[in-house]
């Protein structure tokens, strides 16, 4: 009995953190790219993998485990030529700092018995953006990375208000949702696993066109 519990738990683990992995490779790139809003979308998006593993696992753990799978995808762009180092680890550093704060919100979450306010929101949204934002100057200050990491005003208000308030309303209206009727939309069923595969190749082949 407990080595199918194990099962199921690593079975969830794998199968959110790819997906959360794939939607940070993929969609944050052309979002980031193309439209300049990955910053409005990508945390909700992580949080909603994060909440789904959880929730089918009912451990926290399970929450930092997929968020180290995801990091370990946006490493992947170690090996591209077109991104440098910087570029690569700090998203990577991100994706870990953003289960943090997301880990707390819910062990507040668990102690308030299912309720949530928009502080605690603030914590999950805003708790992981101020040290990655000091990271981010002392970048600059201190390592002269100015030329990689660029840090305009436009870039610091959009981060520290713009995004984190889209984020902050995103995530509301869907815990509201969620918690107001059962969630049907996008459960691991086997075809769901099938999926997952076909992603994975879908990437490695989109890894292989850009590296040649």
């Amino acid at each position: 009995m407990r080595l199918k519990y194990e099962d199921n738990f690593y079975s969830a683990v794998i199968f959110w953190g790819v997906l959360w992995g794939i939607s940070e490779s993929i969609l944050g790139y052309l979002l980031h790219f193309t439209t300049g809003i990955a910053g409005f979308f990508m945390f909700p998006l992580g949080f909603y993998f994060m909440r789904k593993v959880f929730k089918e696992t009912d451990k926290l753990i399970s929450i930092f485990l997929i968020s180290a799978i995801a990091a370990g995808f946006k490493l992947i762009d170690v090996f591209l030529p077109s991104y440098s180092l910087v570029t690569t680890i700090n998203p990577a550093i991100c994706i870990l700092m953003e289960a943090a704060a997301v880990f707390i919100f819910f062990k507040i979450v668990e102690q308030k018995r299912g309720s949530f306010n928009f502080r605690d929101l603030l914590i999950a949204v805003g708790m992981w953006r101020i040290p990655f934002f000091v990271m981010l100057v002392v970048s600059v200050l201190l390592l002269n990375l100015g030329d990689v990491i660029k840090l305009t005003p436009f870039f610091i208000v959009k981060f520290l208000l713009l995004d984190l308030f889209a984020n902050m309303l995103l995530i509301y209206f869907y815990l509201k949702r969620v918690n107001e009727k059962r969630e049907w939309f996008f459960r691991r069923v086997k075809s769901f696993q099938l999926l997952v595969c076909s992603l994975v190749i879908i990437v490695a082949v989109y890894i292989q066109i850009i590296i040649h």
